[in-house]
């Protein structure tokens, strides 16, 4: 603890968000709403934490692969969807096995794929009623049942001891695609999560913002006062009442702490606050053409290479890249050194020699791409408090940009009507 601040900021009935991440900006928005009085402080020099987009030799890279979900409640509430000028990406992916491509999509939304997908060489038939069930099972449940259900197990003993699918699917299919969702290749992640996911996915659409990710986190911080907002400003810890950065201390009435799981444990001095996180490297290509035409996932049904999958991110929007350009994105999961050679001799494997011409251009490897969410952990609030300090993140709630947004704005509520989780 310290003592005797050195230098105090002044406006000690000011709120200090201390994030400028999906959780912060909206906490931020709702307390503006609400005209409380805020200061929104990042540690970066920019505002969107994990959803940011970089500019690079013409092209717009995201920090890491991300979608939108059009399904997401509080997205729904936060967003202009049409500012946000969303493009559709196919529900659903090309799924390399036995060296070709096997198509499996939604057959509800692409009736003339549904043949395809149904009798191709993804498992079994079995495994498509099965799929089936799991789908009604999940459409029929209410979506607060879902994420409150006792006896939660991780996804794995859900789809391989309760619905029985064959390994074989398993392994071409479900471990590859929800590895690019839950960035882990066990399916050790919860499987109440997990139908939150299925729930989402069957009641929306997927996206992707035509300027990218980062639209947005800007959207959000276009509601707030540009004098509220202050970054290049790391903070060293969060006491009661202030927060110690490295120029002094500033004084606060209360302290949102938006920041990731990770650092939010070490600023509050409790590790118990870490569970652990997953995580994921990101490698952008340049291309002359693209290795295929439509904006769909292109997932690693052999699970014998680094890459788990590969999206054409210019198949969902030319304005990531310089006319004439695609831009391709290539995921591995985990922590886990990027080989060049190794991730290019499977691309060529995939596309054949023109992926040898193909110019990276950037690498970003993420360790602390998602907070683990193992079985049970959606029994805590969407919120937590520490004395004068409300702890809010999709850590909270969940890993995705919903929990984020819930986090955020349950925050704000508990400040305005002085509640405590």
């Amino acid at each position: 603890m310290i003592d005797a601040p050195q230098k105090i900021d002044a406006c000690e009935n000011t709120i200090r968000v201390l994030g400028g991440g999906i959780a912060g900006l909206n906490c931020a928005v709702h307390l503006h709403r609400r005209s409380i009085k805020f200061q929104l402080t990042e540690a970066s020099d920019g505002l969107g934490g994990r959803m940011r987009t970089d500019l690079v030799d013409g092209f717009r890279l995201d920090r890491g692969f991300q979608v939108f979900q059009s399904a997401y409640s509080e997205a729904k509430a936060a967003f202009n969807y049409g500012s946000l000028d969303l493009k559709p990406v196919v529900p659903g992916a090309q799924v390399r096995k036995g060296s070709k491509w096997v198509r499996m999509v939604d057959p509800i939304r692409y009736p003339r794929s549904a043949s395809s997908t149904i009798f191709n060489s993804i498992g079994n038939l079995s495994d498509r009623w099965k799929l089936g069930k799991l789908l009604w099972d999940v459409w029929r449940t209410p979506m607060e049942q879902l994420t409150t259900a006792d006896g939660d197990k991780s996804t794995r003993e859900l789809l391989a001891v309760d619905y029985s699918f064959s390994e074989s699917f398993l392994k071409s299919f479900m471990v590859p695609w929800l590895s690019g969702i839950f960035l882990e290749t066990d399916l050790s992640t919860s499987a109440n999560f997990f139908r939150f996911v299925i729930k989402t996915l069957s009641s929306g659409k997927v996206y992707y913002p035509r300027a990218g990710i980062q639209a947005i986190p800007d959207q959000l911080a276009g509601h707030l006062p540009k004098e509220s907002i202050e970054l290049n400003r790391p903070a060293k810890s969060v006491q009661p009442n202030f927060i110690e950065f490295g120029d002094g201390q500033q004084a606060a009435k209360e302290v949102v702490l938006a920041v990731p799981m990770h650092q939010a444990s070490r600023l509050v001095g409790l590790p118990a606050q870490d569970r652990g996180s997953t995580a994921t490297t990101c490698i952008y290509f340049a291309a002359d053409r693209p290795p295929i035409a439509e904006p769909i996932l292109m997932l690693n049904g052999e699970q014998d290479g680094p890459v788990n999958h590969v999206f054409v991110m210019t198949n969902a929007s030319s304005a990531l890249a310089p006319a004439g350009k695609a831009l391709i994105s290539v995921t591995l999961i985990g922590d886990v050194e990027y080989a060049s050679e190794t991730v290019r001799s499977q691309l060529q494997s995939w596309f054949g020699s023109t992926a040898s011409d193909w110019s990276e251009l950037a690498v970003y490897r993420i360790l602390q791409a998602l907070p683990k969410q193992p079985a049970g952990f959606w029994t805590t609030a969407p919120t937590r408090r520490l004395n004068s300090t409300v702890l809010c993140g999709d850590y909270c709630a969940s890993a995705s940009l919903q929990g984020a947004l819930l986090s955020g704005r349950m925050a704000a509520e508990q400040i305005t009507l002085g509640k405590t989780a």
